[in-house]
């Protein structure tokens, strides 16, 4: 949950996390990239987020899914500092694995391409492809499903 969307749909945020969810921080607004600041603002996006979804929500994420899921050489550490128990921000293996960042355990939970595969070669790299790309996609999706 981006922190914004808290602010913007507080009525929604509290909602998803009264049913149980386990809400991740995604970055305040994700106008700006983790991998494209420095450790200091980085740090900044992961402190705001978090407590922007706590004031309205009443619940602290635990888990991080960085903006276009790139991280920094300091991602983890800032992370394990401010609490976060776990990640999702590659599709390196299949199960999670535990790495220890300064005294503390943080979950890597690699992301689940179903189908093998990875939509976001039919999205470009920031997410904005082109208009035909919904349309590779479920072509895509038809040639690789087989009853």
């Amino acid at each position: 949950m981006n922190g914004i969307v808290a602010e913007l749909f507080p009525d929604l945020a509290r909602e998803i996390v009264r049913r149980g969810h386990d809400v991740a921080g995604h970055g305040y607004d994700q106008s700006v990239p983790q991998y494209r600041v420095g450790p200091d603002e980085e740090r900044e996006i992961v402190r705001s987020t978090l407590s922007t979804i706590e004031q309205i929500t009443g619940y602290r994420p635990q888990g991080w899914v960085a903006t276009g899921r790139t991280i920094t050489k300091d991602t983890l550490r800032i992370l394990a500092e401010e609490g976060v128990l776990w990640h999702n921000n590659h599709d390196l293996a299949d199960l999670p694995t535990g790495v220890e960042v300064g005294g503390k355990i943080i979950l890597d939970i690699p992301i689940q391409r179903y189908l093998n595969c990875d939509e976001r070669r039919f999205l470009g790299i920031e997410g904005k492809g082109p208009p035909s790309a919904l349309e590779m996609f479920w072509s895509f999706l038809k040639i690789s499903w087989t009853p």
